[in-house]
């Protein structure tokens, strides 16, 4: 048995990508490929019918040229009512973007702050940025949707990567590879509701197929939970483009969470920030 002595770590996401979401509900109907597949699959189910956990994230990305940040946050999910609440910490040099995201039903909610100074305030005079859509809820980059959704679609492989250990714990790991073009159709699905231009989902498209397929190592304890995955991704092209590595840690199954959601008098849609900092920008 091999061993991954390392402690529970954090994650987060750029605002970029915070409007994306994704429900966080069972796949009904896939037709199971593997007994490794069968197996991820029935963590995740496992996962969510606890109804709750903690989340604790981190990773890194590094720009074209080099330029590095680190990505730290943590927070709760309800999976039974689907609500989540994140905080996110992007830190770069002496730059540091705060990040709070909670999410309900067919709604998420951003806050941004920058070394301090509220970024949606200043813009908008209101606290929070709503995403609203009937068929979202929890982020997309949190991975339980590899085991809801893309799971079900053709071309995804499941490998079996053997015993290991976490925090002391006994796992068994699997690697999930996505082809891109599954990537591509989940990403559009997701960005529906964000409204944006045919130039910029055509951008979307490119930077997609260009990162190829996704990778992502998925470990599961004794009890049949997934406790922590991990992913590296290649997002943007040209002068814009990031590679990501990032882990998401789960624990505290079944525990009471509690998520407060923003009011709706208090936030503005995801346009009106675009266009607000549109002027701003000049």
């Amino acid at each position: 048995m091999s061993t991954r002595h390392r402690r529970r770590s954090q994650w987060g996401v750029g605002i970029i990508l915070a409007g994306s979401t994704i429900v966080l509900s069972p796949v009904v109907g896939a037709s199971p490929t593997s007994a490794a597949l069968n197996s991820v699959r029935a963590a995740a189910l496992a996962t969510l019918r606890e109804g709750s956990a903690q989340v604790q994230f981190r990773g890194s990305t590094t720009a074209v040229g080099g330029a590095k940040s680190s990505i730290t946050g943590g927070g709760v999910l309800d999976f039974t009512h689907q609500l989540y609440s994140f905080t996110i910490s992007i830190a770069a040099g002496p730059t540091t973007v705060v990040e709070k995201l909670v999410g309900s039903p067919g709604s998420t909610y951003l806050s941004v702050t920058d070394n301090g100074a509220d970024i949606v305030k200043t813009l908008t005079t209101k606290s929070w940025v709503r995403v609203t859509s009937s068929t979202t809820s929890a982020p997309a980059n949190f991975n339980l949707l590899l085991q809801t959704q893309a799971l079900a679609r053709p071309g995804v492989a499941v490998r079996a990567l053997g015993a290991s250990s976490l925090d002391g714990q006994p796992v068994v790991g699997f690697r999930v590879t996505i082809p891109a073009k599954v990537m591509l159709s989940l990403s559009l699905q997701r960005l529906k509701s964000l409204h944006l231009s045919a130039a910029s989902l055509a951008l979307v498209e490119r930077a997609t197929l260009r990162q190829g397929s996704q990778q992502v190592s998925i470990w599961v304890n004794s009890h049949d939970f997934i406790v922590e995955e991990s992913a590296y991704q290649h997002l943007g092209l040209g002068a814009s483009a990031v590679t990501s590595t990032v882990a998401t840690y789960l624990s505290h199954f079944g525990a009471p969470v509690s998520v407060s959601i923003p009011s709706a008098s208090d936030s503005v849609t995801y346009a009106t920030f675009l266009r607000e900092a549109k002027k701003y920008l000049g």
